[in-house]
């Protein structure tokens, strides 16, 4: 465990998972110079807490958020290429990880938030909400 992690009681925990990578790094920065409260969370463990989110144990052994904390999952085989050269792997980390987190929010009553990618719905550049309907055009969008 790091600096990266800051707590306060006044205000909700913000949960940044992939804390490491491109988005999660920029909540990090966001939080710590706006002084929300958060925990950094990355595979890695560099400068944040180590967690594998694939792991249903290794998620289960961090403080669970609380009731009203924002659980952030930005962590994900971001890159095409890699998801085209190890499928199997980014079913893990983008599908299994993501259920991993959105379970441990619904088990304690946090929101949980997670980004995607727009091509789910077929990569197009139009206004998306919940209700559209996914189209990916390929295994990244899958």
């Amino acid at each position: 465990m790091s600096s990266k992690v800051l707590q306060t009681s006044l205000m909700p925990t913000i949960h940044i998972f992939g804390a490491s990578g491109l988005l999660g790094s920029a909540l990090v920065d966001f939080c710590s110079s706006s002084k929300r409260p958060y925990k950094a969370y990355s595979i890695s463990g560099n400068n944040t807490i180590q967690v594998d989110i694939t792991s249903p144990q290794s998620v289960s052994l961090i403080g669970p958020p609380m009731l009203g904390d924002y659980v952030i999952n930005v962590a994900a085989i971001a890159k095409p290429a890699q998801v085209f050269d190890d499928p199997e792997n980014a079913v893990k980390v983008n599908v299994q990880g993501n259920k991993n987190l959105a379970n441990l929010a619904l088990s304690t009553g946090a929101k949980y938030f997670f980004m995607s990618s727009v091509e789910v719905f077929g990569g197009e550049n139009r206004s998306l909400d919940e209700l559209t309907p996914t189209a990916p055009l390929n295994e990244y969008g899958r």
